[in-house]
Protein backbone atom coordinates (compact mmCIF):
# COMPACT_ATOMS: atom_id res chain seq x y z
CA UNK A 1 0.00 0.00 0.00
CA UNK A 2 1.23 3.61 -0.84
CA UNK A 3 1.66 5.91 1.82
CA UNK A 4 -0.11 9.23 2.02
CA UNK A 5 2.27 12.05 3.38
CA UNK A 6 -0.27 14.69 3.24
CA UNK A 7 -3.54 15.37 1.20
CA UNK A 8 -4.39 19.02 0.95
CA UNK A 9 -7.25 20.55 -0.57
CA UNK A 10 -7.14 24.31 -1.61
CA UNK A 11 -9.88 26.75 -3.42
CA UNK A 12 -12.97 24.45 -3.15
CA UNK A 13 -15.08 25.77 -4.52
CA UNK A 14 -18.98 24.06 -5.42
CA UNK A 15 -22.67 24.74 -6.39
CA UNK A 16 -25.78 22.97 -6.49
CA UNK A 17 -27.14 25.52 -9.12
CA UNK A 18 -27.84 28.57 -7.35
CA UNK A 19 -27.05 26.82 -3.73
CA UNK A 20 -23.54 27.86 -2.76
CA UNK A 21 -22.00 24.43 -0.89
CA UNK A 22 -18.27 25.47 -0.53
CA UNK A 23 -16.76 28.81 -1.11
CA UNK A 24 -12.64 28.30 -1.24
CA UNK A 25 -12.38 25.92 1.43
CA UNK A 26 -9.44 24.36 2.08
CA UNK A 27 -8.12 21.28 4.72
CA UNK A 28 -5.55 19.03 4.96
CA UNK A 29 -5.19 15.27 6.20
CA UNK A 30 -2.05 13.71 7.31
CA UNK A 31 -0.69 10.11 7.69
CA UNK A 32 -2.22 8.28 10.07
CA UNK A 33 -5.38 10.60 10.48
CA UNK A 34 -8.78 9.66 11.19
CA UNK A 35 -10.84 13.05 10.76
CA UNK A 36 -14.68 13.63 10.61
CA UNK A 37 -17.07 15.73 8.87
CA UNK A 38 -19.21 17.26 10.99
CA UNK A 39 -22.18 19.78 10.46
CA UNK A 40 -25.90 19.96 9.92
CA UNK A 41 -28.01 18.13 7.45
CA UNK A 42 -27.47 19.45 4.09
CA UNK A 43 -24.02 21.41 5.01
CA UNK A 44 -21.85 19.05 2.49
CA UNK A 45 -20.69 16.13 4.41
CA UNK A 46 -21.46 13.49 2.12
CA UNK A 47 -20.96 16.07 -1.22
CA UNK A 48 -17.67 16.87 -0.25
CA UNK A 49 -16.83 12.56 0.04
CA UNK A 50 -18.01 12.65 -3.19
CA UNK A 51 -15.99 15.43 -4.65
CA UNK A 52 -13.10 14.00 -3.19
CA UNK A 53 -14.11 10.47 -4.52
CA UNK A 54 -14.53 11.86 -8.36
CA UNK A 55 -18.46 11.18 -8.13
CA UNK A 56 -19.50 14.97 -8.78
CA UNK A 57 -16.92 17.08 -10.28
CA UNK A 58 -16.00 20.57 -9.29
CA UNK A 59 -13.36 23.52 -9.83
CA UNK A 60 -10.65 22.86 -7.26
CA UNK A 61 -7.48 21.84 -7.09
CA UNK A 62 -5.81 18.75 -4.98
CA UNK A 63 -2.15 18.87 -3.77
CA UNK A 64 -1.19 14.99 -3.10
CA UNK A 65 2.46 14.66 -1.36
CA UNK A 66 2.99 10.29 -1.44
CA UNK A 67 5.68 9.13 0.89
CA UNK A 68 8.69 10.63 -1.36
CA UNK A 69 7.05 14.10 -1.56
CA UNK A 70 6.30 13.54 -5.02
CA UNK A 71 2.99 16.03 -6.00
CA UNK A 72 0.01 13.60 -8.14
CA UNK A 73 -2.54 14.89 -9.61
CA UNK A 74 -6.05 14.54 -8.80
CA UNK A 75 -6.84 12.05 -11.70
CA UNK A 76 -4.16 10.09 -9.58
CA UNK A 77 -5.43 10.88 -6.20
CA UNK A 78 -8.80 8.21 -7.18
CA UNK A 79 -6.77 5.83 -7.99
CA UNK A 80 -5.68 5.76 -4.18
CA UNK A 81 -8.81 5.92 -2.37
CA UNK A 82 -12.38 4.15 -2.04
CA UNK A 83 -15.78 5.84 -0.96
CA UNK A 84 -18.19 4.02 1.10
CA UNK A 85 -21.61 5.09 1.01
CA UNK A 86 -24.11 4.95 3.69
CA UNK A 87 -26.36 2.56 1.38
CA UNK A 88 -23.52 0.16 -0.08
CA UNK A 89 -25.34 -1.17 -3.33
CA UNK A 90 -24.05 -4.78 -4.22
CA UNK A 91 -25.87 -7.30 -7.20
CA UNK A 92 -29.04 -8.27 -5.66
CA UNK A 93 -29.56 -11.71 -6.87
CA UNK A 94 -26.72 -13.07 -5.86
CA UNK A 95 -25.07 -13.99 -2.40
CA UNK A 96 -22.33 -12.68 -0.51
CA UNK A 97 -19.46 -15.04 -2.00
CA UNK A 98 -20.49 -14.18 -5.50
CA UNK A 99 -20.56 -10.41 -4.60
CA UNK A 100 -17.03 -10.61 -3.10
CA UNK A 101 -15.45 -12.57 -6.45
CA UNK A 102 -17.10 -9.71 -8.37
CA UNK A 103 -15.04 -7.04 -6.32
CA UNK A 104 -12.30 -8.65 -6.49
CA UNK A 105 -12.13 -8.69 -10.35
CA UNK A 106 -13.36 -5.34 -10.80
CA UNK A 107 -10.68 -4.09 -8.17
CA UNK A 108 -7.78 -6.80 -9.73
CA UNK A 109 -7.12 -8.17 -5.88
CA UNK A 110 -5.37 -11.50 -6.12
CA UNK A 111 -6.56 -14.27 -5.10
CA UNK A 112 -5.85 -14.05 -1.40
CA UNK A 113 -8.15 -11.18 -1.93
CA UNK A 114 -11.61 -13.57 -0.56
CA UNK A 115 -9.93 -15.15 2.16
CA UNK A 116 -8.76 -11.63 3.60
CA UNK A 117 -12.67 -10.54 3.51
CA UNK A 118 -14.06 -13.36 5.11
CA UNK A 119 -11.60 -13.31 8.10
CA UNK A 120 -12.78 -9.53 8.51
CA UNK A 121 -16.46 -10.68 8.16
CA UNK A 122 -15.82 -12.92 11.11
CA UNK A 123 -14.53 -10.15 12.99
CA UNK A 124 -17.84 -8.36 12.43
CA UNK A 125 -19.94 -11.30 13.75
CA UNK A 126 -20.91 -12.04 10.23
CA UNK A 127 -22.67 -15.42 9.04
CA UNK A 128 -20.16 -17.02 6.60
CA UNK A 129 -23.23 -20.05 6.29
CA UNK A 130 -25.54 -17.41 4.81
CA UNK A 131 -26.06 -17.97 1.17
CA UNK A 132 -29.31 -16.09 1.21
CA UNK A 133 -29.03 -13.52 -1.97
CA UNK A 134 -28.24 -9.92 -1.22
CA UNK A 135 -31.61 -8.35 -1.55
CA UNK A 136 -32.96 -10.04 2.01
CA UNK A 137 -29.65 -8.61 4.01
CA UNK A 138 -30.42 -5.82 6.02
CA UNK A 139 -28.63 -2.53 6.14
CA UNK A 140 -26.33 -3.83 8.70
CA UNK A 141 -24.97 -7.29 7.26
CA UNK A 142 -24.65 -5.02 3.91
CA UNK A 143 -22.41 -2.52 5.58
CA UNK A 144 -20.51 -5.11 6.87
CA UNK A 145 -19.88 -6.57 4.01
CA UNK A 146 -18.86 -3.29 2.41
CA UNK A 147 -16.48 -2.45 4.87
CA UNK A 148 -15.02 -5.95 4.37
CA UNK A 149 -14.50 -5.77 0.70
CA UNK A 150 -13.16 -2.53 0.86
CA UNK A 151 -11.28 -2.32 3.94
CA UNK A 152 -9.52 -5.53 2.22
CA UNK A 153 -8.06 -3.23 -0.57
CA UNK A 154 -4.84 -1.77 -0.28
CA UNK A 155 -5.51 1.83 -0.48
CA UNK A 156 -3.81 4.61 1.34
CA UNK A 157 -7.29 6.60 2.07
CA UNK A 158 -10.93 5.77 2.03
CA UNK A 159 -13.99 7.63 2.45
CA UNK A 160 -16.88 6.77 4.72
CA UNK A 161 -20.18 7.87 4.62
CA UNK A 162 -21.99 7.36 8.11
CA UNK A 163 -20.09 4.10 8.33
CA UNK A 164 -20.96 2.50 11.70
CA UNK A 165 -24.28 3.85 12.64
CA UNK A 166 -26.65 0.43 11.02
CA UNK A 167 -23.69 -2.06 12.78
CA UNK A 168 -24.67 -3.79 15.86
CA UNK A 169 -22.87 -2.68 19.22
CA UNK A 170 -19.81 -5.87 19.04
CA UNK A 171 -19.24 -4.89 15.55
CA UNK A 172 -19.49 -1.30 16.02
CA UNK A 173 -17.01 -1.57 18.44
CA UNK A 174 -14.70 -4.29 16.48
CA UNK A 175 -14.22 -1.78 13.34
CA UNK A 176 -13.40 1.03 15.76
CA UNK A 177 -10.44 -1.09 16.74
CA UNK A 178 -9.88 -2.28 13.04
CA UNK A 179 -10.20 1.63 12.04
CA UNK A 180 -7.12 2.67 14.43
CA UNK A 181 -5.02 -0.05 14.11
CA UNK A 182 -4.93 0.62 10.40
CA UNK A 183 -4.58 4.33 11.12
CA UNK A 184 -1.44 3.60 13.05
CA UNK A 185 0.00 1.56 9.84
CA UNK A 186 -0.47 4.52 7.57
CA UNK A 187 -4.07 4.62 6.37
CA UNK A 188 -6.12 7.68 6.12
CA UNK A 189 -10.13 7.49 6.81
CA UNK A 190 -12.46 10.51 6.72
CA UNK A 191 -15.67 9.95 7.46
CA UNK A 192 -19.23 11.80 8.03
CA UNK A 193 -20.96 11.22 11.21
CA UNK A 194 -23.59 12.98 13.63
CA UNK A 195 -22.60 10.51 16.02
CA UNK A 196 -20.68 12.76 19.10
CA UNK A 197 -19.71 9.12 20.37
CA UNK A 198 -17.80 8.46 17.26
CA UNK A 199 -16.01 11.56 17.26
CA UNK A 200 -14.98 11.44 20.55
CA UNK A 201 -14.15 7.03 19.95
CA UNK A 202 -12.66 7.63 16.74
CA UNK A 203 -11.33 10.72 15.43
CA UNK A 204 -8.06 12.54 15.94
CA UNK A 205 -9.73 15.73 13.81
CA UNK A 206 -12.86 17.22 13.24
CA UNK A 207 -13.87 19.38 10.23
CA UNK A 208 -16.82 21.41 11.47
CA UNK A 209 -18.69 22.60 7.83
CA UNK A 210 -20.30 26.04 8.51
CA UNK A 211 -20.90 28.82 6.46
CA UNK A 212 -19.46 27.19 2.97
CA UNK A 213 -15.91 27.12 4.76
CA UNK A 214 -14.59 23.94 7.18
CA UNK A 215 -13.21 24.92 10.58
CA UNK A 216 -10.83 22.87 12.13
CA UNK A 217 -10.77 20.95 15.82
CA UNK A 218 -8.73 18.51 17.30
CA UNK A 219 -10.61 15.88 19.27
Amino acid sequence: MDIIKKISIKHLNFSYGEQLIFEDAHFNLSNGDIACLSGDNGSGKTTLLKLLSGLIYFKGHFETLIINNQVIANEELKKKLIFIPSKPKFYEKINYQDNIEIIRYLWSQDQNYCSKVKQMLKKLYFNLTNEKELESYSLGMRCKLALACFFSIDVPLILLDEPLGALDMKSRERMIHIMKTQAKAGRIFLFSSHSEDFKKQLANKIFQIKDQKLLISKN
